[in-house]
């Protein structure tokens, strides 16, 4: 049994959910699929045993993101000089549908969802990956989906104007930052289509 449409006091209360039931309201919880239910049970699980909260948030933590694999420590420097550090507490919108693209989020600490206009949910990522990068694919473009912080969240924003500083001083990590992006946009795909076959 899962949380669909079940009442907190309705569920049994194992050890394993336990922590669940006492950082969530006695009201009924909806999800609109299986995906989510089971997304949002590992979140709690996760936040309440330590997860999601990381120190490792200087230049070490931007080396682990995947969209900067093969960067050289001289271009990593560049990186570092040009981006924004910025929190978001838990609920925050942190990208909204239809606003100008201003930039690409690297994830330092949390998770955040990832949802059209209509509430209609397509997915979740967590720290050590990134999101809004459609500034570093076609910049003109409007956004296309709410991003939503689903804990506190730690971000390194990269600007569009920062980018294109950044592309002009170092040619070379625009290619390897959109080859490392299509690795990631991969992996995304995958995992989307393992959660279909899921569901069906």
């Amino acid at each position: 049994m899962l949380f669909c449409g079940a009442q907190n006091d309705d569920i049994n209360r194992s050890d394993i959910f336990q922590s669940f039931h006492e950082i969530t309201k006695p009201e009924t919880l909806h999800y609109t699929n299986l995906d989510q239910t089971i997304e949002t049970v590992e979140d709690h699980l996760i936040v309440n045993h330590g997860g999601y909260d990381a120190k490792d948030t200087g230049p070490e933590a931007l080396i682990k993101q995947p969209l900067l694999n093969n960067i050289s420590s001289l271009e990593l420097d560049l990186i570092t000089q040009n981006i924004e550090l910025l929190d978001f507490s838990t609920g925050t919108k942190i990208i909204a549908l239809g606003q100008e693209t201003d930039g690409i989020f690297l994830l330092l600490i949390g998770k955040v969802q990832i949802a059209l206009g209509n509430g209609k949910y397509l997915g979740s990522v967590g720290a050590g990956t990134c999101f809004g990068e459609l500034a570093l694919i076609s910049p003109n473009e409007k956004r296309q989906a709410n991003v939503i912080a689903l804990t506190h969240c730690h971000c390194a924003r990269l600007s569009a104007k920062s980018l294109n500083r950044v592309f002009v001083q170092q040619s070379g990590i625009r290619a390897k930052m959109l080859l490392n992006l299509s690795s990631i946009l991969v992996e995304r795909l995958n995992k989307s289509n393992g959660r279909v076959a899921l569901n069906t």
